[in-house]
């Protein structure tokens, strides 16, 4: 089992090969089953990389973002951190 911990989520239009907002190489692609859509009934799958050094999470999409739902994968337990510094 793998902790992981999110401390800000950021929506890109591309699958990274570095983090967006720190610049590293250590992602890891899909540790949350990540759903957005314009409401809750809306939501479908997205695509997410997960930066393990800044705890940026990054989902794949184009679309509005007006609806989030995360869920951890199988194996997986994930904390959102209050990114107020």
């Amino acid at each position: 089992m793998t902790h992981y911990f999110v401390n800000k989520i950021d929506y890109i239009p591309h699958t990274p090969t570095a983090c967006m907002n720190c610049g590293k190489e250590s992602l890891v692609k899909d540790v949350v089953k990540a759903l957005t859509g314009l409401s809750k009934s809306e939501l479908s799958p997205k695509e997410n990389h997960l930066c393990l050094y800044c705890e940026t999470l990054m989902i794949i999409t184009t679309e509005p973002k007006k609806a989030l739902s995360i869920q951890s994968n199988a194996g997986n337990i994930v904390t959102l951190r209050s990114s107020k510094k």
